[in-house]
């Protein structure tokens, strides 16, 4: 995956209205490019929108959620896709109770049907409340979770960061501060040291808008039947630990009233002499 001279260079960014894409695109340029903030109802951003800086052109798409502009939002995700150039394409996403939420994945799904299986990809997981924001930095189940729910349906990546919740970032109109210091640094390293791949036009499918819906609703209903399994095998796990627990509690007492050495424990039905 060598990048090639005289191809044009693109960093794509896809993600529904409300991810934060635009304003991450902002702050990265320091300029305020493009259309950022709160939007009710819709996206702020319906067509595709690019930035020539440094060599790079920076795109912007719209969001596949936004019911109103599906298909054209589809098409101009499309258009990004057919530039003949060489590629990093992120998508931007969000968490709900933990989980990507079912419309990211699903746009993730769409987007990658529609280009060659041997493209990487990158991921930024964006608006990260501070206490899961240090819970997912841990690992552990918590990270589980957010990849289970961001890989369903789709090949998965290892190229993925964390964009921790900045305050006033999403709120101010076209903003493009700080956004993080240090954080915003992480992230320039992050996508500069992302894969690029060279995308032919005619590799590049059309993004299927007309089977968001389905995708939605099937997803929808295999993400809840694998948390209804990881929460029965939480709940195996608890109840294993509290049989070890009181194994632990009755063993010490046992020992605690034997007197020459001699003692029973009765578990289960059964005794054990020690």
């Amino acid at each position: 995956m060598s990048e090639r001279v005289g191809l044009k260079k693109y960093l794509i960014l896809v993600g529904n209205p409300g991810t934060g894409k635009s304003t991450i695109l902002n702050c990265l340029l320091q300029e305020a490019v493009f259309k950022s903030g709160l939007s009710f109802g819709r996206g702020m951003t319906t067509a595709l929108q690019t930035k020539l800086v440094r060599g790079v052109y920076y795109g912007d798409t719209p969001g596949l959620a936004d019911s109103s502009i599906r298909k054209k939002a589809a098409a101009e995700i499309t258009r990004a896709l057919k530039q003949d150039g060489e590629y990093r394409i992120v998508f931007v996403v969000t968490l709900n109770n933990g989980r990507c939420s079912s419309e990211d994945a699903v746009t993730m799904k769409l987007v990658l049907d529609a280009i060659p299986k041997d493209v990487p990809y990158g991921i930024i997981v964006n608006q990260i409340k501070p206490m899961q924001y240090k819970l997912l930095l841990e690992g552990g189940e918590e990270m589980q979770s957010v990849l289970l729910s961001l890989f369903e349906g789709h090949r998965p990546t290892t190229d993925i960061f964390l964009y921790p919740e900045v305050k006033d970032m999403e709120e101010a109109k076209d903003y493009c501060g700080p956004a993080g210091g240090e954080i915003l640094d992480n992230l320039r390293n992050f996508l500069e040291c992302l894969p690029a791949q060279y995308i032919e036009p005619k590799q590049v499918q059309n993004v299927k808008s007309d089977k968001f819906e389905a995708e939605l609703i099937a997803m929808q209903e295999k993400l809840n039947m694998l948390k209804h399994e990881l929460d029965k095998e939480k709940a195996l796990l608890r109840q294993s630990e509290a049989l070890i627990n009181d194994l632990k509690g009755r063993l010490q007492e046992a020992e605690s009233r034997s007197s020459g050495g001699f003692f029973s424990l009765s578990i289960g039905g059964f005794t054990i002499s020690f």
